[in-house]
């Protein structure tokens, strides 16, 4: 596997990570919460994949540094604010014009925009800018821009994590952010990741028609997409977002022989006719919310255990079916009905506990996978809790 490969691997696990990281945590500084929104957008509008994964790695790092060196940021961004209001199916999804930004930050309650901007036409530099401005005044209190060739993969993720790394160490100069107007109440920082992914073939049951002329197949395929991202911050409870997809579709299709009667009373012929059915079921499950989540840990004899716990959410069921009878003895007919929307109360995930050796007394990092196809992901740091 290349460096762009791993690179990409680790955007994957880093954004359901980020997704926690930028989720709207109060906390509690002795200057006040310092609540920033991040947004992040391409120039001109994309057109495939390739800057949106660009922008994607961008906010990341962006966000992570940001937490690491700032730990009582309070972050938000509009991609994340868009992806919920997607879930709910709201009319308006918010833009990314930079203009919009600071009704986007009142809307929040955010005090601080930062704006990190993707210049990608395919040929050309690719061209980043990171901005901080006050969302208020518009002032712009820090900016920093870079460039790369866009025919190097490498070297674009290279100067985003220069230029993140140069950007967020200029934030040092503003008073607010400082780590020292901030004191830690929990022992343990950091976040938790748990990744469930089930795609099992589809099942297949065929067998022979009731009439005994012909066969019905059931095909059965479900899916689970669910991600939970816990993040605990330096002061506050620890905050859990949740993202559930998951669908259960069933088709049923029948080949059939029809005996669609003897032409006359008195005829010893029957009339058999190719018949069938195709009938489709599809149940998708969309939830997506923002808890609060019990984290606790406890150490004892060389090891280590997490202990994690996120309520049940409300979300809802979409069902879209279809029935196609071709006829046989009779007319074709078709009865494709629309969405019909649910709710799905008690969503929930069961997490897994954490148990490991204690290598570092002052980290807690790694990966497992579980029994049912899920993984979780841990990094805590201890906090210099002040005496």
């Amino acid at each position: 596997m290349g460096k762009l490969q791993w690179r990409k691997l680790f955007v994957i696990i880093a954004k359901i990570s980020i997704v926690g990281i930028l989720a709207s945590t109060p906390a509690v500084c002795q200057s006040g919460p310092q609540s920033v929104l991040i947004s992040t957008h391409i120039q001109p509008p994309p057109t495939g994949k390739t800057a949106q994964s660009y922008a994607a790695y961008f906010e990341e790092v962006v966000g992570r540094l940001l937490q690491a060196q700032y730990p009582c940021m309070n972050l938000t961004s509009t991609s994340g604010i868009a992806a919920v209001l997607k879930l709910k199916s709201e009319q308006a999804l918010l833009g990314v014009d930079p203009g919009d930004l600071s009704s986007v930050a009142g809307a929040v309650g955010a005090k601080y925009v930062i704006d990190l901007t993707i210049t990608y036409t395919g040929s050309g530099p690719v061209g980043l800018t990171a901005t901080m401005s006050n969302s208020a005044t518009l002032q712009k209190l820090a900016m920093n821009s870079s460039s790369a060739p866009a025919g190097d993969p490498d070297a674009v993720l290279d100067a985003i994590e220069a230029l993140a790394k140069q950007f967020v160490d200029s934030l040092s100069s503003v008073p607010q952010f400082s780590p020292g107007k901030c004191n830690p109440t929990n022992s343990w920082a950091g976040t938790i990741t748990y990744r469930l992914k089930q795609s099992p073939p589809a099942a297949v049951d065929a067998h022979q028609a009731i009439s005994g002329k012909g066969t019905v197949t059931t095909t059965t395929t479900n899916t689970v997409n669910d991600q939970i991202s816990i993040r605990v911050g330096w002061t506050g409870p620890p905050r859990a977002e949740i993202m559930l997809a998951e669908s259960y579709k069933t088709e049923e299709v029948g080949a059939v022989q029809m005996d669609c009667g003897r032409p006359t009373i008195a005829s010893n012929q029957h009339n058999y006719r190719s018949g069938g059915w195709d009938h489709m079921e599809l149940m998708e499950h969309f939830a997506y919310e923002e808890v609060g989540a019990t984290v606790s840990v406890e150490i004892a004899n060389g090891r280590y255990k997490i202990t994690l716990h996120a309520p049940p959410i409300q979300g809802q069921i979409e069902r879209t079916a279809r029935k196609h009878d071709d006829g046989g003895c009779g007319t074709p007919n078709d009865d494709n009905s629309g969405p019909t929307d649910y709710s799905w109360d008690n969503a929930t995930v069961t997490l897994p506990m954490i148990d490991q050796p204690l290598n570092k007394p002052d980290t807690l990092f790694g990966s497992e996978a579980d029994a049912f196809g899920g993984e979780v992901f841990w990094n805590l740091k201890r906090t210099p809790m002040r005496k």
